[in-house]
């Protein structure tokens, strides 16, 4: 495995776009390695808002862009919840769409249990490009099993940026045994219903089954 990638983004600072392209067409042939070495140094680099910083995250961009080997989409999207900056953030939520792995979408839905907005609002801007049937099946099951931080947000969130393809998620976090869960599904699905062609009996059969939860408010929320 070639170090000049990672060698690159430790020992370079960029003063310009035009140099951090010349160095990437310098770098030759990039190896899944190259860019998962680099990823480790991107993300122990002193993180800012300055211009060097930000060529040097178009650098890896532009790596991950030579080498879409679909592979590195586990690794980015785990390094997308620990990323502590927005410069950061932005770099790999630009790299995920190159490397789509339809197979490990469920780490970004992990990401929607963190009580940062910042974290869950960059997972969701990646689904946003990405996501397809098995990325809402998993949603489903990880609302339904319920355990987020911020319930409320992260299910408002959701439905908000989804519309009606996010009506199985809600019903999904309906029949969570997660009570806050429940709540927020019953509070984002009477916002849901003003949405043009919501179908009510998608989450009817949902609703009903809660009108008898031991839980009184949940019950009350069911009934209204």
């Amino acid at each position: 495995m070639s170090r000049k990638i990672a060698a690159t983004l430790r020992e370079i600072r960029f003063s310009s776009a035009e140099m951090a392209d010349a160095a990437l067409a310098e770098a030759g042939e990039i190896t899944r390695g190259d860019v998962q070495k680099a990823l480790e140094v991107l993300l122990e680099l002193p993180a800012s808002s300055s211009d060097g910083y930000r060529h040097a995250c178009n650098f890896f961009v532009g790596a991950v862009r030579r080498c879409p080997d679909r592979a590195l989409f586990a690794l980015i999207a785990r390094a997308l919840g620990r990323a502590g900056h927005p410069v950061t953030r932005d770099a790999l939520v630009r790299t995920l769409p190159l490397v789509n792995n339809v197979g490990d979408h469920g780490l970004l839905v992990q990401l929607l249990h963190a009580d940062k907005e910042d974290i869950r609002a960059a997972a969701l801007k990646v689904l946003e490009k990405i996501a397809v049937g098995p990325s809402f099946e998993a949603m489903c099951g990880d609302f339904r099993a319920g355990g987020h931080a911020a319930p409320a947000r992260a299910l408002a969130e959701v439905a908000r940026l989804f519309q009606l393809r996010a009506v199985p998620v809600v019903a999904a976090a309906m029949a969570s045994t997660d009570q806050r869960m429940v709540a927020a599904a019953f509070e984002v699905a009477a916002q849901q219903v003003d949405l043009p062609g919501f179908d009510r009996g998608a989450l009817w059969a949902v609703a009903r089954a809660r009108t008898r939860d031991a839980n009184e408010a949940i019950a009350t929320a069911a009934i209204g």
